[in-house]
């Protein structure tokens, strides 16, 4: 179930306002976590997040790294479909 979660996640998101999944899609090396570089024009990461969180309720981690800063989706068997449309609009609204 995570792991069906993670791919509709990448599904959902990749590409999605500039996001660029970074985690690699092989079912065999995949699980319930799928991170995507941010576009090179967000300044600030964290705001991203706390914005995420502020008016969305949305939890969700950004991960410093050599190659630009990473949001991390971790999905769970408590997850759904609805969760992550949800996220998706949340990233529209957010990245707009």
């Amino acid at each position: 179930r995570q792991r069906e979660l993670a791919c509709e996640a990448r599904v959902r998101l990749d590409g999605r306002r500039g996001l660029k999944l970074m985690t690699l899609a092989i079912p065999e090396l995949s699980g319930a976590i799928t991170a995507y570089r941010l576009p090179l024009s967000v300044a600030d990461p964290q705001a991203v997040r706390t914005a995420l969180w502020e008016r969305f309720r949305i939890e969700i981690n950004m991960v410093e790294h050599t190659d630009g800063p990473f949001l991390r989706v971790s999905t769970h068997f408590y997850n759904s479909l609805h969760d992550l449309d949800m996220l998706a609009q949340a990233v529209d609204a957010v990245l707009a």
